[in-house]
């Protein structure tokens, strides 16, 4: 099973209706949206499946922390909703144990990494930037070990 299809089954199993067949208008890569109880997530189908994974991820995450009409908000309101929904994506797609485990195995470029683990680049940007601000001893000592080890691409 693909990262996509666990996140999709995910979303569905939490009564989250998963709609990735109908183009989006630009910009938009994702969206989610509540019509009463239906909580719905739309997918722009015109993505990679990283891509694709990476934006499932980060609509999951507003389900599970915050979301809203983002015409009536203002900047600083949209921004903390998206951290807080990327946040939440990196932990479902990324959780520190993984990353950890994973990065202790081999010697990866980030291209190389992101590829394994089925997302972008960016995201995978994104979680280590996370997990260096929410667990920067632990952060610090994988490293430290991973540059002794000569593995760390900085």
């Amino acid at each position: 099973m693909t990262n996509y299809e666990w996140l999709y089954q995910r979303a569905t199993d939490n009564g989250v209706h998963v709609i990735d067949d109908t183009p989006l208008p630009p910009p938009f890569r994702g969206l989610y949206t509540r019509a009463g109880e239906q909580a719905v997530i739309w997918i722009c189908p015109q993505m990679t499946e990283p891509q694709r994974t990476c934006v499932l991820a980060e609509e999951i995450g507003h389900h599970y922390t915050s979301y809203g009409d983002e015409r009536t908000m203002g900047y600083w309101q949209i921004s903390q909703q998206e951290t807080r929904a990327i946040a939440k994506a990196i932990e479902l797609l990324l959780p520190w144990d993984k990353l950890r485990r994973i990065l202790l195995q081999d010697s990866w470029s980030r291209w190389e990494l992101a590829e394994y683990l089925g997302v972008t680049e960016e995201f995978l940007r994104w979680a280590l930037t996370y997990y260096q601000v929410k667990q920067p001893e632990a952060f610090a000592q994988l490293q430290r070990l991973l540059q002794q080890r000569g593995n760390w691409e900085g």
